[in-house]
């Protein structure tokens, strides 16, 4: 798992950084998804909001407090008007998840890993996923060893993870 210091010389702060803008922006642009992000040891940290069937989320991305007026924010929050273009939109947002990353592991490839490594890997494309899922470790609970979370089976006991 990457790890860096706070003023390393041999880390690339800079790409680091305008990859954390880059994709925010395409994400927010091209898919009104609201994205709260940072870096954390020199990797990134996302909160990543879809629309929930309201028109603040699709109009408003990763804002938590109203921007309506409060007639327009209780109608919003009882009857839901987007409830039923919820699925069509969460599959046009995660294909811009999808996207995003993608584009900017294929622009920034030295910081790969420091890009994917908490990423939510249900949004992330295949390729993407495995690679961040080699990453971190679990525990079998039958053996009590410890396996990367991209294993199905226990590499031991072969007991399958749920």
């Amino acid at each position: 798992m990457p790890h860096h210091y706070w003023g390393d010389g041999d880390f690339d702060w800079n790409s680091l950084y305008k990859a954390e803008s880059e994709l925010r922006r395409i994400m927010t642009r091209r898919g009104r998804i609201g994205v709260h992000s940072k870096e954390k040891f020199g990797t990134l940290r996302f909160s990543i909001y879809f629309c929930n069937g309201t028109l603040h989320s699709f109009t408003h991305p990763g804002y938590y407090y109203s921007q309506y007026p409060k007639w327009l924010w209780q109608f919003d929050l009882k009857y839901q008007p987007l409830r039923f273009f919820t699925p069509i939109i969460n599959f046009w947002q995660k294909l811009v998840v999808q996207y995003a990353f993608t584009t900017v592991c294929a622009k920034y490839p030295h910081i790969r890993k420091e890009i994917i490594n908490d990423a939510p890997t249900e949004l992330l494309p295949c390729e993407l996923a495995i690679e961040c899922a080699k990453m971190w470790v679990s525990w079998c609970k039958s053996c009590n060893k410890e396996s990367t979370s991209n294993n199905y089976k226990c590499p031991h006991c072969g007991e399958v993870k749920r």
